[in-house]
């Protein structure tokens, strides 16, 4: 699987900033990411491969850490944040250099 990534940085005080565009080519078969349903009141379900478990935080629009952890299953509950916008940040290891 081959993909384009590109970041956008953006301060409260400045202009945004543009990372140079990458390149990145993996042909690892377990590397399927879902995210559903979105939006979600109670349950978000994470498809993330097989070898793909890892960490996750969730920030609010502000940049806050509202609730963090280990992905222990396929799901996390999101039941006691309040209805707004939120980021997911996941955080994982690939399993061997070829991936």
């Amino acid at each position: 699987m081959a993909a384009y990534y590109r970041l956008v940085v953006k301060a409260t005080d400045s202009e945004p900033y543009f990372s140079p565009i990458l390149y990145l080519n993996s042909d690892c078969s377990n590397s399927k990411f879902a995210i559903y349903p979105n939006p979600t009141r109670d349950i978000l379900n994470i498809e993330v491969g097989t070898y793909l478990k890892g960490s996750f935080a969730i920030t609010n629009s502000h940049g806050k850490v509202v609730k963090d952890g280990q992905l222990t299953g396929s799901s996390i509950d999101v039941n006691e944040l309040a209805s707004g916008v939120y980021i997911l940040f996941y955080y994982y290891r690939w399993p061997n250099a070829n991936c």
